[in-house]
């Protein structure tokens, strides 16, 4: 392997290694907000505002109880 693949290499893993930690975050933070809103239209009844969260692609496996799929 040659100095510029090696260095191009380099250059690459760095700045993956910047990147991907910031796009997990930015996920991370989407996933903690959409918990935190279903929470509250669960808690306060609002059973039309918690469904309107789920895809129609949406799986839900409860224990003890068949899957359900899409907005149910």
């Amino acid at each position: 392997m040659n100095w510029s693949q090696t260095f191009f290499r380099l250059l690459a893993a760095a700045i993956l290694s910047i990147a991907l930690p910031a796009l997990a975050a930015d996920e991370s933070g989407r996933i903690r907000a959409g918990t935190a809103s279903w929470m509250q239209s669960f808690n306060s009844g609002n059973a039309g505002a918690a469904a309107a969260l789920y895809s129609d692609e949406a799986v839900i496996m409860p224990p003890n109880a068949p899957v359900a799929r899409g907005v149910v």
